[in-house]
């Protein structure tokens, strides 16, 4: 059984007084299963269709789409809503068939353009359910990759820091030639570098979250402080697809508290003042000292963890004086805390009471 169908005038004729068409149809190419057709809702594949006339008298013979996705209609629908088509003529396998996009498949290249338009989904997400591959930091493999990635880096920096470009190509040329920078706390800076750069840059240079952890590791394992603070802060929430994991938090924060990174101290101040079950046992005094050493090196959040603790009594006595010169030097230092402390009436009535106050708030 054939229908024949038209697709100009009369067929816009017909759809202005039948009322079953929205739109003129626009006719695709034949497929294997027969005519495709587009229609407002949707594409469909006619079957046994012909375009043309049978005769220069013959009324277009449509069958209107009038259900939705295909679907199969009662024989009393079929022969209301067919137009010019006998019921001997009618054929089941006569209908309209929606045509399924084809299926993309989603590969790696998505994962990387994914991870590079949210580069912060590795902290939101907790990976602790995740199973990553574990670069041995020690092997041959490692230094080769951190080869192409200083050479990678070389280049993307040359038009934006000079001389950061210098120093990983100097790095690179190192790393070709099997000499490592013998002091160890250059070259943990230099691997701090890399990994800080490659976070900044995960859009433009071919690398995983994995191959950066290794770099702060390797720094890390070097005694560089800030790559210690760094991998506090990894387990602490799970970044980088790695397990949360307190237990090395504190330890990697506290190592850092030790070789001075004013961070690890303040983080290792936090630990001791409100503890962790199992891990830190609650320690005031502690968490006013280590508040204290990251105080000394002019920290922000250091100045403002101190002032706390003199407010609150953690591991020092009160003292109203202290407490607001600490709060000031941390606002002076860009704490935002520190600045909306200030602005209480408490802060207010004490610095226009106190000359010292006032000449250290005003400078």
């Amino acid at each position: 059984m054939t229908a024949t169908i038209t697709t100009n005038s009369r067929l816009r004729s017909l759809r202005r007084k039948s009322g079953f068409l929205v739109a003129a149809p626009k006719v695709r190419p034949p497929s294997s299963v027969g005519m495709v057709m587009e229609y407002p809702d949707g594409l469909y594949v006619v079957r046994n269709v012909k375009i043309g006339r049978k005769g220069p008298n013959s009324r277009p013979q449509v069958q209107p789409v009038s259900t939705k996705f295909g679907a199969r209609k009662s024989s009393k629908q079929k022969s209301a809503s067919t137009l010019s088509m006998s019921s001997d003529e009618y054929d089941e396998d006569d209908q309209f068939e929606q045509v399924k996009p084809r299926e993309r498949s989603y590969t790696e290249r998505d994962s990387r353009r994914i991870s590079s338009l949210l580069p912060s989904a590795a902290v939101m997400t907790n990976a602790s359910s995740i199973d990553t591959e574990v670069i041995d930091i020690h092997s041959t493999q490692f230094y080769d990759e951190c080869t192409r990635v200083a050479h990678e880096l070389s280049m993307i920096l040359t038009n934006i820091d000079m001389t950061m470009s210098e120093v990983f190509r100097d790095y690179m040329t190192e790393l070709k030639t099997g000499r490592i920078v013998e002091n160890k706390n250059e070259n943990g800076d230099i691997l701090f570098t890399m990994a800080e750069w490659c976070e900044r840059l995960l859009s433009s240079i071919n690398i995983s979250d994995q191959l950066i952890f290794a770099l702060y590791s390797a720094s890390a394992e070097q005694g560089y402080h800030r790559a210690e603070a760094k991998l506090g802060a990894v387990y602490e929430h799970g970044q980088l697809h790695q397990h949360r994991d307190l237990t090395l938090s504190v330890r990697w924060y506290i190592t850092s508290a030790k070789h001075g990174n004013p961070d690890g101290q303040l983080a290792t101040s936090d630990a001791y003042r409100f503890g962790i079950p199992g891990i830190v046992d609650q320690n005031y005094r502690n968490a006013y000292i280590w508040a204290l050493k990251s105080a000394s090196t002019g920290h922000p959040a250091g100045l403002y963890a101190v002032a706390s603790c003199i407010e609150h009594q953690i591991g020092v006595g009160y003292s109203q004086s202290m407490m607001f010169e600490n709060y000031i030097k941390a606002y002076r230092a860009g704490d935002l805390p520190a600045k909306v402390r200030l602005q209480s009436p408490d802060a207010l009535f004490a610095i226009e009471t106190d000359s010292h106050l006032q000449l250290l708030y005003a400078s």
